[in-house]
Formats: C-alpha cells, sequence, structure tokens
C-alpha cells in the first residue's frame, strides 16, 4: 500500500509522536540507506510526481480586499478552523473540479508529458488534465472563463519551468480552507527541478479583486515515481460518501494500492 501521507501541519498532527531517542535512530537510518539522486537532466519534467509537502495555505495570506472578505465569509469548509461538516458549501464536494492551486493541496499524483508545442499534466484528481502552450504565444486577452484558465508556458533556465494562467471562472476555492479568488485571478506556476528524484512548485495568486497584493505559497515537494502509473479517480454517486471522507478527514493514516 501507498501511504497518501499529505504534508500540511493539520496532518502531521494527527500522527502519534515519536520519543526522542527513536526518533533519532529513524533519522540516522534514513541518512544512511538513503542514496543520493543523480543530477537532474536538462529541461525536463517528464514522469509521474507524487506531493511531499508545502502549498499555499503555509504561505503568509494578504489582507482581502472588501469582496475578498466577503467571499471568504460566505464559504463554509468542511475541514480546518472554520470547520462546517454539516452545513458546507464546498463544491468541491458536490463532484465540482477543484480548480488551482487547490489540486496541487491533494495527496495524489501527477504525471507530465512534453510535446512539440505544449506540455501536458494529467492529474489523477478527477481525471482532470491541463494543456501548457508553450509555442511563444501570450495570454487570451479575453478569454472565455474557464476552471483550470488558460496557460503558457516557458524554460527560464534549463531547470525551471513558469506557467503563466489567466480565464478562470470565480467557482473554486484556492483551498480547503475556502480562500477565495475572482475571475481577475492571474496565477503563476513555478516548476523547479532540484535533481534528477525531486522537484518543487511555487504559486504565486495575483488577484486585486480578492487581495490587495499578490500572495506566495510555500514550494510544494514532490518526488519522481518511475514505475508508478496513475489510476482511474472519479467523483460519482456510487462513491459520494466515500469521496467526501477521502478528501476532508486530516488522517495520515490514509492509504491507497501501492503502485510497485
Amino acid at each position: 500500500m501507498r501511504s497518501l501521507a499529505v504534508g500540511f501541519a493539520l496532518v502531521l498532527a494527527a500522527v502519534p509522536a515519536f520519543t526522542p531517542v527513536a526518533s533519532s535512530q529513524r533519522g540516522q537510518q534514513s541518512s544512511v540507506n538513503k542514496a543520493p539522486s543523480a543530477p537532474a537532466p536538462l529541461r525536463d519534467l517528464s514522469g509521474v510526481w507524487f506531493p511531499k509537502g508545502g502549498g499555499l495555505t503555509q504561505a503568509t495570506q494578504p489582507p482581502f480586499t472588501a469582496w475578498g472578505q466577503q467571499q471568504f465569509d460566505a464559504n463554509r469548509p468542511a475541514s480546518g478552523p472554520r470547520e462546517d461538516t454539516a452545513n458546507t458549501n464546498d463544491r468541491y464536494l458536490q463532484c465540482d473540479p477543484p480548480g488551482l492551486p487547490r489540486i496541487y493541496e491533494l495527496p495524489r499524483p501527477l504525471e507530465i508529458l512534453n510535446t512539440r508545442d505544449r506540455m501536458l499534466i494529467a492529474y489523477e484528481t478527477a481525471g482532470t488534465w491541463r494543456e501548457i502552450w508553450t509555442d511563444g504565444r501570450e495570454l487570451p486577452k479575453d478569454p472565455d472563463p474557464w476552471w483550470y484558465g488558460h496557460s503558457v508556458g516557458k524554460w527560464v533556465d534549463d531547470y525551471t519551468f513558469v506557467v503563466e494562467s489567466n480565464g478562470f471562472n470565480n467557482k473554486t476555492w484556492l483551498d480547503r480552507p475556502g480562500h477565495p479568488h475572482s475571475d481577475q485571478m492571474h496565477l503563476t506556476e513555478r516548476f523547479r527541478r532540484l535533481d534528477h528524484d525531486t522537484m518543487d512548485v511555487t504559486f504565486t495568486v495575483d488577484d486585486p479583486k480578492a487581495y490587495t497584493k499578490p500572495w506566495v505559497g510555500t514550494p510544494r515537494i514532490y518526488v519522481l515515481k518511475p514505475t508508478w502509473e496513475l489510476e482511474e479517480s472519479y467523483c460519482t454517486v456510487e462513491d459520494e460518501s466515500r469521496y467526501f471522507n477521502d478528501v476532508t478527514r486530516p488522517s495520515a493514516l490514509r492509504a491507497a494500492p501501492e503502485k510497485k
């Protein structure tokens, strides 16, 4: 079984603490047994990646605008400090797409594929995929509002790929606690290949309708899983109860079938 441990403080708090001696021994074993990763390949993010931790919600939130505060107050999340499970209006729990950057907050892998003129990202969550154009085009000036927006990307150095997106609808939340965004949101995703087996992703939300200044998240770490493949994952009527529990329960003991 592969453990789907989410790298957030809320989740980590649910794990029993190690004694000082056990913790020290565990750290020594990890440092001895882990072989160093090979250098990162040049301009290549391809493969299946699984998240370790970090995310937008760990960064310091900028102040709301009046509109943003109104939206935040109206959102009733099913987890976190404002938990209201009985009356939640989280549309993701009704099978709507999680949107960006929230989809990265979920403990499921993603796969990146490169083609001649675009990068494709397939997320295991809800069978979602995106295309990021790399043919030099600019973002549309007056785009139709989409769940995942319209995206263009480019390499800024041999190990860093930057994605710019606009044209979002305002039907999703930035994260589980219910931070809103508007249709004016401009999202920047910075993928940085640290070595062969590790990359991080940093998000910057620039939404002048909801926040008084851009919101820069902390990096979310991903590890390469070369033997994994994405599984089917859909929200259906039959699976509604299980799906609800999966995305709201703060447990580090949740698991899914191990991919050999």
